[in-house]
């Protein structure tokens, strides 16, 4: 019997552990493959170090070969799925409309996590309200800078990221032109 859960995850080295009689030899598979094989204690337990290059699921189950030699059939199938890719994260600038040489704000994938700095400080997520108007459409937010909110000499940096369920993080970075929402004096 396997005792290790299903789980998803970018490490592709995995202790596959479990039950037996005592003293039998434990064949670990993955598919028709063997991966591992180790020899149960005198408490019937064991545990196994496979490794799992592919990037896909894999279906473990374990045998057990009795000190009279009978062949037990296989476990369970025990689920582990290696995701070693990371999620991509987009995050590009938004130009002014009226003026190619600044930029309005910027867009990112809708569920990254932010973190916007200004002059090197970064911004709580309530002075990013302040300074932003936000529209999401199909997974990416836009970020376009309030009127008056920015002089133009600000330097603006944005950086993204995201972390999977299998632990793999993805990243963007992009320092933003410069943002003048600022009218000028009256002449």
């Amino acid at each position: 019997v396997i005792s290790t859960s299903a789980i998803t995850t970018n490490n592709t080295t995995q202790s596959i552990s479990g039950t037996a009689e005592a003293g039998s030899t434990i064949t670990v598979l993955d598919g028709a493959t063997v991966v591992g094989t180790t020899t149960a204690n005198a408490a019937g337990a064991w545990a196994a170090t496979v490794s799992l290059t592919t990037e896909t699921a894999h279906s473990i189950t374990a045998t057990q070969r009795d000190a009279a030699g009978n062949l037990s059939s296989a476990s369970s199938a025990v689920v582990i799925t290696i995701d070693t890719t990371a999620p991509v994260v987009s995050l590009t600038r938004v130009d002014d409309a009226q003026n190619g040489l600044f930029d309005a704000g910027f867009a990112v994938t809708e569920t990254a996590n932010l973190t916007v700095t200004v002059d090197g400080i970064a911004l709580t997520a309530l002075q990013v309200a302040a300074k932003f108007d936000t529209a999401t459409s199909l997974g990416i937010t836009t970020y376009t800078a309030k009127s008056g909110a920015f002089a133009g000499t600000e330097v603006v940096v944005v950086s993204a990221s995201e972390n999977d369920s299998a632990g793999n993080t993805g990243s963007a970075s992009l320092s933003l032109e410069a943002i003048d929402t600022t009218a000028p004096s009256a002449p």
